[in-house]
């Protein structure tokens, strides 16, 4: 799975493989194609496994791939994060360091 957000932090949705019938499939909350669609272009993007690019180039990217349903994500288990996305959310470990969870 591949997060996507901007330099900022604004989640900006997923891809990620869906199995060899359906592909690599995106998925993005209502708010975040909102916010995907009301960014200039040229906004910086960044993911977490090192693909950067623009607004432009991730629209690009989005448009050669399918959308995955509502009940897709709850077959693969993300059903109870439909409203919120699946991107990473920051934390702080016990000891202090700060880290990504799920």
């Amino acid at each position: 799975m591949t997060r996507f957000e901007t330099e900022t932090g604004l989640s900006l949705g997923v891809t990620f493989f869906g199995g060899t019938g359906l592909g690599r499939l995106k998925f993005l909350t209502t708010t975040e194609q909102q916010t995907l669609w009301n960014l200039h272009e040229g906004t910086w993007v960044l993911s977490d496994n090192g693909w950067t690019g623009t607004v432009g180039d991730l629209l690009d990217l989005f448009s050669r791939t399918r959308t995955a349903s509502k009940e897709i994500m709850i077959e693969k288990g993300w059903g109870d994060r439909l409203d919120s996305g699946l991107a990473l959310r920051q934390s702080i470990s016990d000891e202090g360091k700060l880290i990504w969870i799920k």
